[in-house]
Formats: C-alpha cells, sequence, structure tokens
C-alpha cells in the first residue's frame, strides 16, 4: 500500500511537473507582436504602446540612463480580431504614459533611451521625446493608402536614405484592407503586415532587392485620418470578414479594431474620428470624411442600386455610397471645424494643414460620384410596384466642393491633403489653398485626364441617370492640376506599379517636396519631382 502512494504521489508529481512546464512553455511562447509605438505625445510626456499574443501579466516601459526607470502598463484585450474565416484571435494591448520628459526642440540631447518589457521578453532600445515646442524644425512625412499594397515596403525604406530622419507622421486614411483581420496589422502568417512595414521588419522583395520598410513608429509619433477601409460592416460570427467589411448598412458600421490600436487626440464630442492638434509649428486639423466603396453594376448592392432581394428582404438595405460621417454645412462635424477654425490654436499657427481621406478635386477614379447622400429613386411598373431601387449623386450638391472648401478657403488653410485614389497629383485654389494627393505607396488605380476616361465609373445601365453627374476626364470641379517638374505639363499626376511616391512637409522651410523611386531601377534613388512653399501667393 506504501509501496502504491509513493507510486501515485511521484506519478502526481511528474504529471504537474509537466503540466507546469508545459505552461511555462506555453507562455514562453507568447511574443511581442510588435516594436513598442508613440502616440500622443504632450509638452513633458508620451504614451508607449505595444501588442502581446499572451496575456503577459508584467508590461512596463524601461526608460532613461541605463534604463533604469520604470512605468507599468495599462493592459487591454482587443475585441474584434480574427482570421479572414472569422475565428478568433486573441491580442492584447498594452499602454504606459511616460511623463517626465524634458521639452522638446529638436535636439537629440533631448530624447531619452527607452525599451518596453512583458514577462521578461524585451524589446531592442530606442529613443522617445515629448511633443516638438513651437519653432521645432520638423520633417513630416505626408502618406496615406498603404493598404499592404505592393511597394509599401520599398516607399518607406526610401525615406529615411532620401531626407534623413523625419519628425512625425500624417497619414490619410486607408491603413490596411479589412481592419478586423488579424494578420493585415501584425505578423502572424504575413511578414508585410502594418507593423512591420511601419516598424522595418518586413520582408518584400521586388526586383532582387529585398525591402524592410523602416523603424518609424517606435521613434515618432503618427497621426491618422479614418479612410473607408478602417469601417467594418455588418458584425457575424457565420461569415468571413470579406463578407462583413462590404456588408455595410445606413446603421451599421464600425471603427472599433481601428480605435482599439490607436491612441489619437479626442475632439470635445469624446470622438478620435476627427480632431485638431498643435505640433511644432504646425496646426493639423483631421476630419472625417470617407464613404463606403462599392461598385457599379445596376441591380446589384453598388453605388447606384440596391440587390433587388431587398426589395422583399429590408435587412439586405445597403443604401449605396454611405458617408460615414456628415461634413456638409449644419452637420455636428462642420460646426465642430467652424469653431477650430475660429480658435486661438488655429489662427496662430505658423502653418494651417487640414488631412481627410476623400478628395475635394482629383484626377482619379474614385472622386466620382459626387460626395453626397445618395438620392433614392425607386423605380416602378405600370402598376405602381417598385421594381428597381437606384442612387442618385447630383454633381451640384457635392458637399465637399459646395460647403467644405469655401470654410477652409477663408480660414486661410494653406494645404488640404488626402489620399483615396492611389495616385499622385496636386491642385491650387485661385486664393493659393493647396491641395496634394501623394497616394500612390504601393500600387496605383489610374488617372485621367485629357484623352483618358473613367469609364468604370458609369453605371452599367444608364437609362435612369443623369449624364451630368459623370465626369470622365479631369477634376470633376473643374480645377487645373499643376504637373510635376520632370514630365511636359501634358502628364499632371503620377499613376505607376512600379514608380512609388512620397511627400515631405518641412516646417524650417515652408516647402512640401514630393520625391519619386523607381523600384525598377533601384541603384537611382529617389529624386524630387515637385515642390511647393505654404504661405505663397499666387501672382
Amino acid at each position: 500500500m506504501r509501496r502504491t502512494r509513493i507510486i501515485m504521489i511521484v506519478f502526481l508529481i511528474f504529471i504537474f511537473g509537466v503540466t507546469g512546464m508545459m505552461i511555462t512553455v506555453k507562455a514562453t511562447t507568447g511574443r511581442l507582436l510588435t516594436e513598442p509605438m508613440l502616440q500622443l505625445p504632450k509638452e513633458n510626456s508620451v504614451s508607449v504602446v505595444w501588442f502581446t499574443d499572451f496575456n503577459a501579466k508584467d508590461n512596463k516601459v524601461l526608460y532613461g540612463k541605463e534604463l533604469k526607470k520604470s512605468i507599468p502598463a495599462k493592459t487591454t484585450k482587443l475585441s474584434r480580431l480574427r482570421t479572414f474565416d472569422s475565428k478568433k484571435v486573441n491580442v492584447w494591448r498594452h499602454e504606459a504614459i511616460v511623463e517626465d520628459l524634458p521639452a522638446y526642440h529638436g535636439n537629440e540631447s533631448e530624447k531619452v533611451p527607452y525599451c518596453i518589457e512583458s514577462d521578461g521578453m524585451r524589446s531592442a532600445a530606442y529613443l522617445l521625446q515629448a511633443k516638438p515646442a513651437k519653432g521645432t524644425p520638423m520633417k513630416i512625412l505626408l502618406t496615406s493608402d498603404g493598404q499592404l499594397k505592393e511597394m509599401v515596403a520599398a516607399n518607406l525604406q526610401i525615406i529615411e536614405k532620401t531626407v534623413g530622419q523625419i519628425d512625425a507622421v500624417f497619414y490619410a486614411g486607408d491603413l490596411v484592407n479589412i481592419p478586423d483581420q488579424a494578420d493585415e496589422w501584425f505578423n502572424f502568417e504575413n511578414e508585410n503586415s502594418f507593423f512591420t512595414l511601419m516598424q522595418g521588419n518586413a520582408h518584400k522583395e521586388i526586383n532582387g532587392v529585398n525591402y524592410h520598410g523602416a523603424p518609424i513608429l517606435q521613434q515618432i509619433p503618427m497621426y491618422t485620418a479614418v479612410g473607408n477601409h478602417e469601417f467594418m460592416g455588418h458584425y457575424s460570427d457565420a461569415y468571413d470578414l470579406g463578407l462583413q467589411f462590404n456588408d455595410v448598412k445606413p446603421d451599421d458600421f464600425n471603427t472599433i479594431s481601428y480605435e482599439e490600436i490607436f491612441s489619437m487626440p479626442e475632439n470635445q464630442k469624446n470622438s478620435e474620428l476627427y480632431y485638431a492638434e498643435t505640433i511644432g509649428d504646425v496646426r493639423l486639423v483631421v476630419l472625417n470624411v470617407a464613404r463606403m466603396w462599392r461598385n457599379n453594376v445596376v441591380g446589384e448592392k453598388s453605388n447606384y442600386s440596391e440587390d433587388v432581394r431587398s426589395l422583399s428582404n429590408p435587412f439586405m438595405t445597403s443604401g449605396g455610397a454611405i458617408i460615414y460621417e456628415p461634413i456638409k454645412r449644419g452637420s455636428t462635424q462642420y460646426q465642430w471645424l467652424e469653431q477650430e477654425l475660429h480658435s486661438t490654436a488655429f489662427q496662430e499657427a505658423k502653418y494651417k494643414v487640414v488631412m481627410f481621406h476623400h478628395q475635394v478635386h482629383g484626377i482619379g477614379l474614385n472622386v466620382v460620384p459626387a460626395f453626397t447622400d445618395p438620392v433614392k429613386k425607386e423605380i416602378k411598373d405600370a402598376n405602381g410596384n417598385v421594381m428597381q431601387i437606384l442612387y442618385e449623386y447630383p454633381i451640384e450638391d457635392d458637399y465637399l466642393v459646395k460647403d467644405l472648401e469655401p470654410l477652409l478657403d477663408e480660414a486661410g488653410v494653406e494645404l488640404v491633403f488626402n489620399g483615396h485614389s492611389h495616385v499622385w497629383n496636386r491642385f491650387r485654389t485661385q486664393s493659393g489653398m493647396n491641395y496634394l494627393e501623394s497616394s500612390n505607396v504601393g500600387n496605383s488605380y489610374d488617372a485621367f485626364y485629357r484623352e483618358r476616361e473613367r469609364t468604370e465609373i458609369i453605371p452599367s445601365d444608364m437609362t435612369y441617370f443623369d449624364r451630368k453627374d459623370f465626369v470622365l476626364s479631369g477634376d470633376p470641379a473643374g480645377l487645373k492640376p499643376i504637373a510635376p517638374l520632370f514630365l511636359d505639363g501634358r502628364t499632371p499626376y503620377i499613376t505607376s506599379n512600379t514608380i512609388t511616391v512620397f511627400s515631405i512637409l518641412n516646417t524650417k522651410t515652408g516647402l512640401v517636396s514630393s520625391y519619386a523611386y523607381d523600384t525598377e531601377k533601384p541603384k537611382k534613388g529617389a529624386y524630387k519631382i515637385d515642390y511647393f512653399k505654404l504661405g505663397e501667393k499666387i501672382k
């Protein structure tokens, strides 16, 4: 009996020992999913954010000389991340605020060494700093529409080699494709996820050159606007994320994953989807100007019609190209913007910049149809039965041209930066306000000027539509685009799947410079294609 007890005890010790060892192994196989990311810098503080694939209990930022100081992190679990076939993925977010930083005027001595640690696992050491003070010279990257496209790694990697260290990123939306899909953000099975690209850990080979992106987010803050790819549609555990992303209804969409991942400044409405922030000499105003993107096939769920099945099943109603947040005159966002443009912080800023996703002016594909609420039209048979539901977008009712542009122009905005069409193009209004789209960072959806026509934007059946609402070439609002320096004036844009573009705002000189890099000619390096100066009036 005693021998049996001994054997049993040994057996239990073995079992618990193995189980304990398995638990330990399981815990230590967890990993840091990202390097640290700097967010929400203030005059003497900055937030440090990182992610793990396990629920680490001891999460902290180590900083200062020899990394002797320590700040514990607050941990939350992301609620919506899944695989493409809608299986749950566990990701934990950790955020700590480092508060005792010196004022930052652009000097290296004002930067502080730091790293992150989760249950003993440490990142590499980097430098953090407080928000740039007034008068601090900065180089700010203007970019958008990465969406994990082919040339993003090359685009980001060539920046530092071309212009040196940048000090902030203004990102005009469409960071990924499907915001609830975990491996678009993190490197589970994707070496070219958002964070690997933006933190220099990607692997993308183009024409024999291996690009890694750039170590950006762990060193400088990023300010983002929401694009149409930051929004998810109707949530379901029953079908894949691609269908859910496209299943947007007028009152059924969200930005939960985007907001859980990032910390952006909040407005008075406690929303991070539109806000204003002073960064050095720049007053940045970020707006929520985005809508649902759909195809143009009449008879389906598209920009211009409902699926005919919605006539008997209202749950299938899509609402056309839904605007996610109203920006028309009198809307909540418009009233907030009016107050911001009259604020002391805006009025006294050296540079006044507004950023949002959709275009006011553009020669890309996505500038049509007009940015206005879909106008519903019912097509009935001889007996009065509804046979089809269509949507029109009267060009004269474009809220961005009719309501937003006059407000920005009158307030003295110098630069409006947008994305959405995956091209480079720029415009200037009669008063001298500049529009720049620098979104050809990974691929292009073409540009349309003079003889080139947007035939794709025409509804498949034009019987009940007004032809005037479909501008096939040039800027629908009639503004003439400005050609890059190296072209002959006939091609005022860059649209390419081998040449990628990035733009830099230099606050010391006021210059906004754009550069191109040809991935088929990597030895050539990046070259300047355009520049203009903020504050210059048209002569």
